[in-house]
């Protein structure tokens, strides 16, 4: 099983806790192909999810420099 088809799901999932986790693994692990998917995300869910949106976006930008 590939994990980016995953990671997707769940950030785009109804659950706002493991959404927000998996914007943070997509982030530590800097998986630059998900960065459409972060910019798709619901942010205005929850302040959590907000957050590790943004966290993952940041840790993406540095790879691409």
């Amino acid at each position: 099983m590939k994990l980016n088809p995953v990671l997707r799901e769940l950030i785009h999932g109804k659950d706002a806790w493991l959404a927000a986790c998996a914007a943070t693994l997509v982030g530590k692990l800097q998986i630059i192909e998900l960065a459409p998917v972060l910019e798709k995300a619901d942010t205005g869910v929850t302040p959590v999810l907000k957050e590790a949106v943004e966290y993952a976006r940041g840790r993406l930008a540095e790879r691409r420099r």
